[in-house]
Formats: structure tokens, C-alpha cells, sequence
């Protein structure tokens, strides 16, 4: 078997690369190449492993110093927790930005949800009345959407890959508003703006792709 995105062959009954996790297409021509081997006969160096080891010590190192400190230092808030948000949003985005191998628009969606919900955090943490649902994620929905767009642009024929991302970004520009209603005070401008981007994008989604849709989460869901 063989890792198109590693460059290298893979020995023995596995099906996903030891290093990426990506899925191995068949070694057709594995006498043709010079390749790194990766099998029982040879023990590979794993980067990926060495920086979980040493960013799982450090995080922990982290976490605890900040459990400490907001205990009997800085009791006012629960920042703490906060700065294990922090240490987790980092490891996903050095994770998918450089371990793995994602497309554009899946970092894209990754980055926005993530982000939405330390926005969220921090308002609970800091008491900072709904700046999560009228102001940060609203704006983080309507960029996303904007980045996505662009790249289908660049990539048309790359489009349909993008179906669930999409629908992932629609649902995402809704949920402020939805969230908002439930509510007595009165919602924003910017909700209203990000679920009218977010119903655009699920109805032509609805309209035009539904089939794709379907297909697109039946592989996602069994792949």
C-alpha cells in the first residue's frame, strides 16, 4: 500500500498511513520508486507523535500553573479554564493546519467553529453580555462564508468537495439568530445580516444540490 500524501510505502494489512492517518490507495508502483518503507522489518520516526509528547507535557505544565494561579492568586474569574480552551484550539490548529492534510474550505469550517466557541467562553467567562451571539460569530460566519466563496471561485471544479462545508457555514450564520429569539432583549443587526447569508446559502444548498448533499454526508458518515 501506498501514502500519495507522505510519499512513502506502507508494509502490512493497514489501511491508513501510520503517519498522516490518510488512507492508502494500492502500491502499483512500488518497483518503479525509491521510496521510504514503512513496515515491521523498520521502525518509522514519528514527528507527529514526538509533538504530542512534548505538547501534551508542556499543556498539562500550563493548565495546572493556571489552576494554581486563578485558585489563590487571581480569583475574580474562572480564567483558567480559558487557558485550557486556548491550549486545545492550538493543538487543532497546528494539527490541521500542519499534520494533516485538509482542504481550504474544511480548515475554513474547523477554524470558524472553534473560534465561535471560545468566543462564547470568554463571554461567560467575563460576563460580557451576548458579545458572542451579536457581534463575534456573526462576523465569523459571514467571513468564512466570504473565504469559502473565493475559494470555489479559484477552484470551481472543486465545488461540489465543498457541499457540507457550506452547509456546516449556513447553519453556523443561523444559529445567532435562532439563539437570539430565544431571548427577550432585542436582537442585533449583525444576527439578522449573518442568518440571511447563512438562509441564502441553505436554500440554494436545499435547491440546487440536494442530491450532492445527501451523497456528501453518506460518505462523510461511512468513510
Amino acid at each position: 500500500m501506498y501514502c500519495k500524501h507522505c510519499n512513502v510505502t506502507v508494509k502490512g494489512s493497514v489501511h491508513r498511513c501510520p503517519l498522516c492517518g490518510k488512507a492508502l490507495s494500492a502500491d502499483k508502483d512500488a518497483d518503479d520508486r525509491d521510496e521510504f518503507v514503512l513496515g515491521k522489518d523498520r521502525a518509522p520516526v514519528n514527528a507527529t507523535l514526538l509533538f504530542k509528547q512534548i505538547y501534551s507535557y508542556m499543556s498539562l505544565f500550563l493548565l495546572l500553573t493556571s489552576i494554581i494561579l486563578n485558585i489563590f492568586v487571581f480569583p475574580t474569574h474562572v480564567w483558567s479554564v480559558l487557558v485550557g480552551a486556548v491550549l486545545l484550539y492550538v493543538y487543532i490548529l497546528v494539527n490541521n493546519l500542519f499534520i494533516t492534510y485538509y482542504s481550504i474550505a474544511y480548515l475554513t469550517v474547523i477554524q470558524s467553529i472553534t473560534i465561535s466557541l471560545l468566543c462564547i467562553l470568554i463571554q461567560y467567562i467575563f460576563h460580557i453580555p451576548r458579545m458572542a451571539v451579536n457581534y463575534a460569530i456573526p462576523i465569523i460566519s459571514m467571513v468564512s462564508s466570504l473565504v469559502l466563496g473565493i475559494v470555489s471561485l479559484i477552484k470551481p471544479q472543486k465545488a461540489k468537495q465543498y457541499l457540507l462545508d457550506y452547509l456546516a457555514l449556513g447553519l453556523l450564520g443561523i444559529a445567532p439568530w435562532l439563539i437570539s429569539r430565544l431571548s427577550p432583549a432585542a436582537t442585533g443587526l449583525l444576527p439578522k445580516v449573518s442568518a440571511c447569508v447563512g438562509g441564502v446559502m441553505l436554500i440554494c444548498l436545499l435547491s440546487f444540490s440536494l442530491r450532492d448533499v445527501a451523497k456528501e454526508l453518506d460518505r462523510f458518515f461511512h468513510s
